[in-house]
C-alpha cells in the first residue's frame, strides 16, 4: 500500500541541506513528485516542502536518516490519504 508523505524542513542553508536530503531519497529509490521552496524573510530561514509517495514499509528507512542530518532546525512529517 502506498502512502503520500509530505516532509517540511526548516533550516538555515538552502543548497547544502537540500542536496543531502535528495541524496538520501535517491539512495532508497524514492521518486519525488514535487519540491517547493519558501524563504521566510523575518528569520532568514528556508522552508522545504517535499511531496512524494512511498510504500508503508520504507517510511522508517527514510525518516531516520533525515532526522540525523545536522543543521536542520525543525522537521515535520505529514501523511495524506
Amino acid at each position: 500500500m502506498n502512502k503520500k508523505l509530505h516532509i517540511i524542513l526548516i533550516s538555515d542553508n538552502l543548497i547544502g541541506y537540500l542536496i543531502r536530503i535528495l541524496l538520501t531519497l535517491n539512495r532508497r529509490n524514492i521518486n519525488i513528485k514535487k519540491i517547493s521552496f519558501l524563504e521566510k524573510k523575518l528569520f532568514t530561514n528556508y522552508f522545504y516542502i517535499i511531496k512524494f509517495e512511498i510504500k508503508t514499509t520504507k517510511v522508517d528507512k527514510i525518516i531516520k536518516p533525515i532526522k540525523k542530518i545536522i543543521g536542520i532546525n525543525k522537521i515535520f512529517f505529514y501523511y495524506y490519504k
